[in-house]
Order: structure tokens, then sequence, then C-alpha cells
């Protein structure tokens, strides 16, 4: 009987599920199998390395194909920039960073400038490098929140209502962006609003990323 190509792809991920993907490298760390096997090619990023990579493909509902729409240092700081470069685009990961510091979120969500929250469902928040030393964590929406992604053509991508993450307009020259972490998002490490910084507000974003992920 003749294999599908369905079948031959399933063959396929159960043979490699424990392989390193091509672009994998032991300079990047041991490999975790937990992870999961694809092969998708690394995005293009001057803030993720590989293994923030795959630690944020393994929280996703399944891996996905990553596309850079916006990087603020090439496409300009402004709340309307990031908005004509990634509203209607399908699901998003976005990545702030400030100072030393990587913290994002993503939006299963089309943004769309609506100028209100989205259902949060399927969306999460998270940390990859902060002032405590704390590992990479995923931060999971509260399903009795109501809130979630904050979808306005004057912000960045902001998440939950309170904010969670809130990202003001040229965050880069205003320190006007704060984290009221938690409030539509689940506090796994009990480090509150000193999750993403260190601190509430005072602080600047001084990159920002934002990746399609279909």
């Amino acid at each position: 009987m003749k294999e599908t190509f369905d079948q031959k792809l399933k063959i396929s991920e159960l043979e490699n599920k424990n392989s390193f993907p091509s672009w994998w490298n032991s300079s990047y760390g041991p490999w975790n199998p937990s992870w999961g096997y694809h092969n998708f090619a690394f995005p293009e990023s001057i803030l993720l390395n590989p293994h923030f990579y795959q630690l944020i493909q393994s929280w996703l509902p399944s891996p996905r194909l990553w596309t850079l729409l916006y990087r603020a240092s090439r496409d300009g700081y402004t709340a309307s920039q990031f908005h004509s470069r990634c509203n209607n685009s399908g699901p998003t990961i976005t990545i702030f960073k400030s100072s030393s510091n990587l913290f994002g979120g993503y939006n299963p969500n089309n943004w769309t400038s609506s100028g209100g929250y989205q259902n949060g469902g399927g969306s999460f928040i998270f940390t990859l490098v902060n002032p405590r030393g704390n590992p990479p964590t995923v931060f999971r929406w509260k399903t009795s929140s109501g809130h979630g992604p904050y979808d306005d053509a004057s912000r960045h991508a902001n998440f939950g209502g309170g904010h969670d993450i809130y990202i003001c307009d040229n965050p880069h020259s205003s320190a006007s962006s704060y984290t009221n972490f938690p409030c539509s998002y689940e506090d796994t490490l009990g480090f509150g609003q000193a999750t993403f910084t260190g601190a509430y507000n005072g602080w600047c974003v001084n990159e920002i990323e934002v990746f399609r992920v279909n």
C-alpha cells in the first residue's frame, strides 16, 4: 500500500522526535527532546537566541513558522508604525528588550487597532531574561479575567487588564511603560510587578521585535 504524504510526515516526525533541528548547535547548550522536533529555520532576530526560540515554540499550541514583521530600531518606535506592519497578520509573538531584560507575549488574534480588549483565550506572556535571574517562564491567561491582549492604535502590543504589560508610544524615549502584573495572567513565580524589569515603571524599551507565527 502506497504511503500518503501525511503518513510519511508522521513517520518522519517519529523518527526525528529526539533529533536536533538542523540549525541547532551544541554551543547553544544541551538539547531537550521534550521541546519537540521541528526543523523550521531560526528566525531573523537580534533579540532571541536559538534556546529562547525553541522554548517559545514549545509554549505555542503547535510548532510554528516565524516571520519577522516589525523591528523598532529598523521600522520606527511609534505605535502607528507597529500597527501598520503587524495589523491583520494573524497570531504574533512580541519580544521587548528593556536594558538587558527580555520579555513579551503571544497574541493568537489579529492586531486591528480596535481600541479595546481582545479575548485572552490561548494568549500568554513570558520572561526570558530578568533582573532576578529567574529561568525563562511562561504565564498563562486566567480564564476568569475577561481581559486579554489590549489592541489600541496609540499603543504597542499590550497584554491584560491593568495592564500586565503596558508599552507606551515611543517607549525608547519615554519611561511611561509599566507592568502591573499579575492581573490577567497567572504569576507562577510570585514576584509580581518586579518580574520583568525589576520595577513597576520608570524604564524604557530599547528594542521590540514582532513575529507572525503560523
